[in-house]
């Protein structure tokens, strides 16, 4: 089993901020180094996003276009020096003369290493299956290619699901519902998530008799760890 890789950090101005998001995954072998790799790519990530959502004109839109699998296959970019000065804390994690070599070689990988035939079948995969691939078996070869890749998938480029969960927080913490604690508010909107996930309504739900029981043992607004008997 592959340890994954599934780090998602904000997307607003210059500093140190995350918010939850679908995670992306990068699948790489077990080794002494996956978990010390996993830590670099989280602290990367924390100081890395893009300036606005809006602003198109950032290199960042750019320098993630190096994703899609026909642009590296083909060395596109060059170099990775826009990645690095778009991005200069990579600089603390990453040896940028070895990304460069990581770069120029993981372009020779056969196609049999991505399970198909013919280059233009490799140009066809979606980007995180040719980069899960790509790392699958040579995360030791490419381990500083490895963080940066890692990191550019870690980026989201839009605020919508961050404000869509503050618009979902404040129906459910009203002005006349400010005394109800964190942890419930947490459960009201994990709940009205998996309705809208599922197609369901409230009324549509099968609540047993066993998790009735089991919610009047709950201490009010007990956590899960302090219900011992749930």
């Amino acid at each position: 089993m592959h340890p994954m890789f599934s780090k998602t950090k904000k997307n607003q101005v210059v500093n140190n901020s995350s918010t939850a998001q679908q995670p992306l995954n990068i699948e790489v072998n077990s080794s002494s180094d996956t978990q010390e790799v996993i830590a670099i790519v989280d602290t990367v990530s924390q100081n890395c996003y893009v300036t606005r959502n809006d602003d198109f004109t950032d290199p960042v839109y750019e320098v993630v276009t190096m994703l899609h699998p026909e642009n590296p296959r083909n060395l596109k970019p060059r170099t990775l020096s826009a990645l690095f000065e778009r991005f200069t804390v990579l600089n603390k994690f990453c040896d940028r003369l070895k990304t460069e070599k990581e770069w120029n070689a993981h372009a020779l990988l056969p196609t049999s290493a991505f399970g198909v035939l013919t280059e233009s079948a490799v140009f066809r995969l979606p980007a995180e299956e040719y980069w899960q691939k790509v790392f699958a078996n040579h995360e030791a070869t490419f381990a500083n290619l490895c963080v940066c890749v890692s990191m550019l998938f870690s980026l989201i480029v839009s605020n919508v699901i961050a404000k869509r969960k503050f618009s979902e927080l404040n129906n459910t913490k009203t002005d006349k519902r400010t005394s109800i604690d964190d942890d419930t508010v947490v459960s009201l909107m994990r709940i009205k998530s998996w309705l809208k996930a599922h197609d369901k309504s409230a009324d549509e739900v099968n609540i047993t008799d066993e998790l009735v029981q089991a919610v009047i043992k709950v201490k009010s607004n007990a956590t899960i760890p302090d219900s011992k008997s749930f």
